[in-house]
């Protein structure tokens, strides 16, 4: 009798412990999908900013309009692509897009000193900056939430509830593609 109450103690603390473990990455997990909701957030407002932005140009730039419709069906492939390296390119694709977008108002000077393109750019400038603080506080997370699983314990932990190692979003930073304008 005492040894199959010591057997079942063992079995009990084990479970114990394979939930404690669970919760852990669990509780890792979580924050990934609430930082990546926030991440989701601020590219949602740069798309919303866009059919604006491009309307505005082409008001003043008539000729520009097949690349218009370049930068809009960026933006349509930007937001359906869901798994996060495709999407990570599909938004670089983009932003490059974007930043050309913006860069007509060099050759347009009529362009940069609409009142509306203005504001648009400044809120333009700031999603981007959001952007870059949210898709910084995702990959911390995921970061955090990968390492754990590469802890002995919870790699068998990991393998019994089947949780992957997810992707970092990784996005270029403004200006950061040769020979491209930035925002401001």
């Amino acid at each position: 009798m005492t040894g199959i109450s010591v057997a079942l103690g063992v079995i009990f603390l084990l479970i114990l412990y394979i939930f404690a473990i669970y919760g852990g990455i669990a509780q890792k997990k979580k924050k990934c999908d609430e930082a990546w909701k926030k991440v989701a957030d601020e590219l949602r407002r740069r798309y919303d900013l866009t059919p604006n932005l491009v309307d505005t140009v082409g008001h003043y730039a008539p000729e520009q309009k097949q690349f218009l419709a370049t930068v809009i069906g960026a933006r349509n492939i930007a937001m359906a692509t869901q798994a996060i390296k495709q999407k990570a390119e599909a938004e670089n694709a983009f932003k490059l897009s974007l930043e050309r977008l913006i860069s007509l108002s060099v050759s347009h000077p009529s362009i940069k000193a609409n009142e509306n393109f203005v504001q648009l750019q400044e809120e333009l400038t700031v999603a981007e900056k959001n952007i870059t603080l949210t898709r910084s506080q995702y990959n911390d997370a995921v970061s955090k939430y990968n390492e754990a699983l590469l802890k002995v314990y919870n790699k068998v932990v990991a393998r019994m509830f089947s949780l992957q190692k997810m992707d970092l979003l990784e996005l270029m930073e403004t200006g950061q593609a040769p020979d491209q304008g930035v925002y401001t």
